[in-house]
């Protein structure tokens, strides 16, 4: 495959996300939300957090003071357990989802569980790129994101060829950006903006009615974050080939045809 360096503008990246999503705005964020859902199943049994304010704050004092250890609720495990077993193949259902909305191809919320059709695979990539940012945030915080950044395109390359397994896709993802790491980088750090944008919202709205806030905040935060992938999906058109800038004789060329 050849190497491309990605010197395209973010904003056109941008522009092309929104492009792909305004058709399919409702079903970009049915699909977020769906995702959001069954990665906090365990919360929504058991409820957000194990502790009130009240409680951290003493189980806090207790510690530094009397070094007495908190009880850990057993769900928590479970909780943490389930998060590790899925968020690999869900993560590749997200993206085969938001993929199939770009090219404008037949997709349906129930796409988000593509990636438990291919578990082993798609898990064990989680697992190995989990595993080397971890031991790259400890040297520092630089190569973690190194890391992050080098196997960022790895489930994409897997939705493309399904025959790719773990190992292969983190050596194309890796070589795939070099030299693209930053540009990725930078292309996400364009939408803290509408992050803040959101929040904001949420906390108007929410001074008014909590109900009304929530709700805002589900649907905005969905679409961001639909958004933020969407981009992500054009990068790696781009960095695949897929999609590039015509040349003034390859205009004339489609022109003539």
């Amino acid at each position: 495959m050849k190497h491309i360096i990605i010197t395209e503008k973010n904003s056109i990246m941008r522009m092309l996300a929104r492009e792909a999503i305004r058709p399919y705005m409702w079903l970009a964020i049915a699909g977020v939300c769906f995702t959001s859902v069954i990665l906090s199943i365990p919360s929504l049994i058991w409820g957000d957090s194990a502790w009130t304010a009240e409680e951290l704050q003493k189980i806090l004092l207790d510690f530094y003071q009397f070094g007495v250890r908190p009880t850990i609720p057993r769900y928590y495990y479970v909780d943490s357990l389930y998060t590790f077993l899925i968020s690999g193949p869900l993560s590749f259902g997200l993206i085969s989802f938001l993929m199939n909305i770009f090219r404008r191809r037949e997709t349906r919320t129930l796409d988000i569980f593509l990636g438990f059709a291919n578990f082993w695979k798609t898990f064990l990539f989680y697992v190995l790129t989990m595993i080397l940012t971890v031991l790259g945030s400890i040297l520092f915080v630089i190569p973690g994101l190194v890391v992050v950044y080098s196997y960022a395109m790895g489930y994409y390359l897997m939705n493309d060829d399904p025959e790719l397994n773990a190992i292969q896709a983190m050596r194309l993802s890796r070589e795939l950006m070099r030299g693209n790491r930053w540009k990725l980088f930078t292309l996400h750090i364009s939408f803290i903006g509408w992050a803040f944008l959101v929040g904001i919202v949420y906390f108007t709205l929410s001074r008014l009615s909590l109900w009304i806030g929530v709700l805002a905040n589900v649907i905005l935060s969905s679409l961001l974050t639909a958004y933020f992938r969407m981009s992500e999906v054009a990068f790696y058109e781009m960095l695949v080939g897929h999609l590039h800038r015509l040349d003034p004789e390859e205009v004339k060329a489609n022109v003539n045809n």
